[in-house]
């Protein structure tokens, strides 16, 4: 109690809950919570710091400020026990991770190893994916993602598609109530779970769906040049207030290989950088002056 009241103001300033000092804890959202609770531990100086998923809460200074304090922990050669599903926050700032799997200890050592480990137990379907009721993350339930797979140009599901070719995504939702106005958001990843796209049925000034009871298939083409990698696919639909109605996270998983459809083009380094290749105009050398 006396170290708490010792560094009060830093744990207050560090949280950002200072226009909340007079409200009773149990009124605080579950994000302020969270962040008081993170402060005032961090802010003790234990040996062992314990950082359960702290970083799906709060905007993006305040997961700075818990990555810069978790750094500063480290450093000064305490413990720091980051509990997280954020793949690239892992590899960041762990040297050494633990893979659990239903309170059993699978694997334990360099942290570029034992992510890799986590990614390939990771069940994705390729190519396609038949939805269950238990998929869904989240959301208010008028309708459900059921099924979605990776198109080739012929219109067959496929687990690969050539460089170049455009990213054509079928989604069929089994709609119980009417949804007046509806928004699709696919997201593309790479498998550590960096999302690189992500595409909205809104984008360009496009009208949200009316998704009528039953099923209703929808059909996404994207114009997106992907980098030979393997990729997951995301799907989340919501009303066009910003509710969520249905959210699955990897959906499928899916491959770019690195041949064109007409074999003229390709990845030409021997190493990938990077993810997407952007549409460019270059112009050739000239002498100046």
């Amino acid at each position: 109690r006396a170290e708490v009241d010792r560094k009060f103001d830093q744990i207050i300033e560090f949280s950002g809950v200072e226009a909340f000092l007079d409200t009773a804890v149990k009124r605080y959202s579950s994000g302020m919570y969270v962040r008081l609770a993170f402060a005032v531990a961090a802010h003790l100086e234990p040996d062992i710091l314990v950082v359960d998923e702290v970083l799906s809460v709060g905007d993006v200074a305040f997961q700075r400020k818990c990555l810069g304090k978790m750094g500063e922990v480290a450093s000064e050669g305490r413990t720091v026990l980051f509990v997280s599903h954020n793949m690239p926050v892992i590899k960041s700032l762990c040297s050494r991770a633990l893979l659990i799997d239903a309170g059993r200890l699978v694997d334990d050592g360099d942290t570029d190893r034992v992510v890799a480990s986590y990614l390939r137990t990771e069940e994705t379907p390729e190519g396609e994916s038949q939805l269950r009721q238990t998929d869904s993350l989240m959301g208010t339930g008028e309708a459900r993602l059921r099924w979605a797979g990776i198109l080739e140009r012929n219109g067959a599901t496929s687990r690969s598609l050539h460089f170049t070719e455009p990213l054509r995504v079928k989604m069929r939702f089994e709609v119980l109530d009417r949804v007046p106005e509806g928004v699709i958001e696919v997201g593309v990843s790479t498998l550590d779970g960096q999302r690189i796209a992500t595409m909205m049925s809104t984008d360009n000034g496009g009208q949200a769906f009316i998704f009528e009871p039953g099923l209703q298939d929808v059909l996404l083409e994207a114009d997106v040049t992907l980098l030979p990698r393997e990729y997951i696919l995301h799907v989340s639909l919501h009303h066009y207030s910003g509710a969520t109605i249905d959210l699955v996270d990897s959906v499928t998983r899916f491959s770019i290989i690195n041949v064109a459809l007409d074999g003229g083009d390709h990845y030409r380094p021997h190493e990938v950088r990077g993810y997407v290749r952007p549409s460019t105009r270059w112009q050739a050398p000239r002498r100046v002056g």
